[in-house]
């Protein structure tokens, strides 16, 4: 037993005052003098001026210079939040981890906090529990991923995971869990959704571990995510797309709490609902995450195969901004994995529409994109769908003014007769072959094709012809001119390979352009030979 003038409140403070020269074996002291059991009665007394000394111990010079102390502190803190029952103290931790300055920091007040707000249930402390959830947030938003340790972030996580786990296994109001949701739902955002690093293993399924448990606490919270979308309750704080996004990828790609999600729901309705989210991925143009968007797109559209959706959904901003996303993924995106997937997407996308609509999406992304091979795929999706519909019912948009609409957005040259075809070789071999296709299964003129074949041949197939010759004299007297690589200035020759443009570093790099454009000219002109061929047997 200690002598007297150590079991009373002055006796810690005693020893505490100092705090600029405070030592571990102080610190050790004290938590030796509470723990006895007489002097437990007083920890709540000691706690109001304890958290504020301790708060003082908790800075950055101490963490670098004098770590002893500074955990030393942790186990104090820790004391102090199982013992004390002072609404006070609640106060108090929650000041300390608005001012926390570092992470170690903000994880110890964050562990000593949450067991201390299990213990206050009454309306009163609505307001700081509240507030602690916006402490924590907007500590989150000031984490700057490119330039932190993804590992840290992550024990950042496992701290404030735990934090929410403790606080809704002891809460007893349900407003207090409502008031939870958005905050949850925010944690799978930014900036954790950027922190995964596929590089590591280890920290991969950690990253996983702790977006799971998050899932699993929000469907303590709630059971219907998606009534949250459709009826967000009135809250001073709202989720962004981005933290949304996460949620329904954890729930539907990865099976996360997937049957507690109510059925009453239809497949369809829940791709309508998640398009604006999959878009927010999209527009992020980080590559996790935009492999994310196409997940949980491919995933949601498996139980839409056999149901064909109407030209309509069209009319809404968010069908429109989805096809265009991914088109620009398929087109800029640096990775060859995330580019296929995209265009296996876009295609289950397009096709899930009725006839009308796959016309009028093709139609009008011909108008839109510049990118040669896109533009060249698309017009064999709609060869392929004409194929597949092919009868005597063939729908108009197949066929008729529609057809001829369709061919005039495809067959057409890029600038005059004397610009380079290589640009847009993809495209025009897709053209000739629709042409083609048309000629010959087409004998009957169910399309009515045969109306404008004239026109057609006037007005793209002779300038092709033209074009294809003046550009085949170009190359071949360029491979007949050496430029010498010291004397040519940077980014005069820009040649165009597959529909990218290149510059040449080297003279043999040149002619090997030169030799490919000159390829790519070859087999246009084949193709153009047999619908020429098609044509004079009309």
């Amino acid at each position: 037993m200690y002598p007297e003038p150590y079991n009373s409140v002055e006796a810690v403070k005693k020893i505490c005052v100092n705090f600029e020269h405070i030592r571990r074996v102080d610190l050790d002291r004290v938590l030796r003098l509470l723990r006895v059991e007489k002097n437990v009665a007083i920890v709540d007394q000691c706690s109001l001026y304890m958290i504020s000394f301790i708060a003082e111990i908790l800075t950055k010079d101490n963490y670098a210079n004098n770590r002893e102390v500074y955990d030393a502190c942790k186990n104090l803190l820790d004391f102090l939040a199982e013992k004390s029952n002072s609404e006070i103290t609640g106060y108090q931790l929650t000041n300390l981890l608005q001012s926390a300055d570092r992470d170690e920091t903000f994880i110890i007040t964050l562990q000593a906090l949450g067991p201390t707000m299990c213990k206050h249930h009454h309306q009163s402390f609505e307001s700081w529990r509240s507030r602690s959830f916006s402490i924590i947030r907007r500590y989150l938003e000031e984490v700057d991923v490119p330039n932190q340790d993804p590992k840290k972030i992550i024990d950042l996580y496992k701290a404030i995971v735990k934090f929410y786990e403790t606080t809704i296994d002891g809460t007893k109001n349900p407003e207090l869990l409502k008031g939870m949701i958005p905050h949850l739902i925010q944690l799978l955002g930014n900036p954790l959704c950027f922190t995964q690093d596929a590089s590591s293993k280890s920290l991969d399924i950690e990253f996983g571990k702790v977006m799971q448990k998050t899932v699993a606490n929000i469907f303590r919270t709630m059971d219907d995510p998606l009534g949250f979308l459709q009826h967000p309750p009135y809250m001073r704080f709202h989720p962004d797309e981005l933290a949304i996004a996460h949620l329904f990828y954890w729930v539907y790609c990865e099976g996360v709490c997937l049957q507690a999600v109510p059925k009453v729901y239809s497949p369809k309705f829940v791709f309508e609902l998640s398009v604006a989210l999959m878009c927010a991925l999209l527009e992020s143009e980080h590559d996790g995450l935009v492999e994310k968007a196409i997940k949980l797109a491919s995933r949601l559209l498996i139980p839409l195969k056999e149901e064909k959706w109407s030209h309509l959904l069209l009319e809404l901003e968010s069908t429109g901004q989805f096809i265009s996303l991914l088109a620009t993924t398929i087109v800029y995106n640096n990775t060859r994995e995330i580019r296929q997937m995209a265009l296996t997407c876009l295609t289950t996308f397009i096709l899930q529409f009725d006839t009308t609509g796959v016309y009028l999406i093709l139609k009008h992304s011909l108008a839109v994109q510049s990118h040669s091979g896109l533009k060249g795929y698309l017009i064999t999706l709609y060869k392929d769908l004409i194929h597949r519909e092919w009868g005597d019912d063939i729908s108009e948009y197949l066929k008729g003014v529609h057809l001829k609409r369709f061919l005039s957005a495809c067959c057409r040259l890029k600038g005059d007769e004397d610009s380079n075809l290589s640009e847009d070789s993809e495209q025009i071999i897709s053209a000739l072959n629709l042409i083609r296709y048309l000629l010959l299964k087409d004998q009957n003129n169910v399309t009515q094709v045969a109306n404008w074949l004239a026109l057609l041949e006037d007005s793209y197939l002779k300038p092709l012809k033209k074009s294809i010759t003046l550009s085949r004299n170009r190359l071949e007297q360029d491979i007949r001119t050496p430029i010498d690589d010291q004397t040519m200035p940077k980014g005069e020759l820009n040649l165009m390979v597959a529909g990218e443009k290149v510059e040449p570093s080297s003279e043999e790099e040149r002619l090997a352009s030169l030799k490919s454009s000159l390829a790519g000219l070859d087999v246009i002109e084949s193709v153009l030979s047999r619908v020429v061929e098609l044509l004079e047997e009309k």
